[in-house]
């Protein structure tokens, strides 16, 4: 935006709190808008990239950061969605957390026809269909995070990381005792921070 000033008016005027004597200089501004069309830049890879034997690591927060998952019910409901996404599209998850207002889930490909991408988004249609049938009130933001993971990244520092999730935000004092949590690869009760 471009902004030149035009006219500048200046008065004597007077100080109400102390009668002091002052001059005040009136800019009247001119604004010449020039209309910027900004192109958002995609923030995904190709959807290929997402596709056969694949890891990412995903997190989807609820809209307004509204407080859900604090039920074993809504736990429940909603891992049963996700689990359905996951055998669909031919994944499994290292490990699911479903914390009050968001979820953490690493999903993994287990074929060329896999799609991890794919199971994220149906599970969120998923849930969302539900929530629209029974939670009219509560939403998914429209978008999630989403990182794929490289063969040199550590998963097990990454699980690690996603199952402390409560014990950073004071939920609980260890991840054991929180129980919005799973994984279709590894029990999770004998899990020590080391792939089994």
């Amino acid at each position: 935006m471009k902004v030149t000033a035009t006219m500048a008016f200046a008065e004597r005027k007077q100080c109400e709190r102390c009668a002091a004597n002052f001059v005040a200089v009136t800019f009247r501004l001119r604004c010449a808008v020039t209309a910027i069309m900004i192109k958002e830049k995609k923030h995904r890879l190709p959807r290929e990239a997402y596709r056969g034997f694949v890891r990412a690591s995903f997190t989807a927060c609820m809209e307004n950061r509204h407080d859900y998952f604090l039920t074993e019910q809504a736990f429940k409901i909603h891992e049963a969605h996700l689990l359905r996404a996951l055998s669909q599209h031919r994944c499994a998850s290292e490990v699911y957390l479903f914390m009050p207002d968001h979820l953490h889930v690493i999903i993994t490909g287990l074929g060329d026809d896999s799609d991890v991408y794919a199971a994220m988004r149906a599970f969120k249609q998923y849930s969302g269909f539900w929530f629209g049938k029974n939670q009219r009130e509560v939403h998914w933001q429209e978008d999630f995070y989403d990182h794929i993971l490289r063969q040199e990244e550590d998963l097990s520092k990454l699980i690690t990381y996603i199952l402390n999730n409560p014990v950073r935000a004071g939920i609980c004092e260890r991840w054991e005792d929180y129980p919005f949590k799973g994984s279709t690869v590894f029990d999770l009760k004998t899990w020590a921070g080391g792939i089994l």
